[in-house]
């Protein structure tokens, strides 16, 4: 995950790296992370597995994640396959790119090869995405 500093007229500025650990994953469906940048600052997510086999029963029913899944939860962690759901939270402290005290950031996450880029919250060191 890298996050960067949207600039209008020139290159963007990079605010920080982090590599997240999917580790967790292998336990649970759903794991919230902060990571720590290497710049400075921390961004939050939020991780949700959904097994294929369960995608397909959700998207056929209306239930409620949580009331779809318990069977799953109790079973040992296996290669299953499935869509990790992640969902960008928020930055806290990151650091002052911009000439007015602030940065524009925004997130490039890659996950194997491909690579997915956050809306730009503009002017702001703590940004809710």
């Amino acid at each position: 995950m890298n996050v960067f500093d949207w600039d209008r007229f020139s290159t963007d500025d990079k605010l920080g790296f982090a590599c997240l650990s999917l580790e967790p994953m292998l336990h649970t469906l759903e794991h919230a992370e902060e990571v720590e940048l290497s710049e400075q600052g921390s961004v939050s997510l939020s991780l949700r597995w959904v097994p294929q086999s369960q995608q397909q029963a959700l998207s056929a029913a209306t239930k409620d994640l949580e009331a779809a899944l318990p069977v799953v939860r109790t079973q040992q962690p296996q290669k299953v396959a499935g869509k990790l759901h992640v969902h960008l939270l928020r930055g806290e402290g990151l650091k002052a790119a911009d000439k007015n005290g602030k940065s524009d950031p925004f997130v490039k996450l890659s996950l194997g090869k491909k690579t997915f880029t956050s809306e730009t919250i503009m002017k702001n060191l703590e940004p809710l995405w």
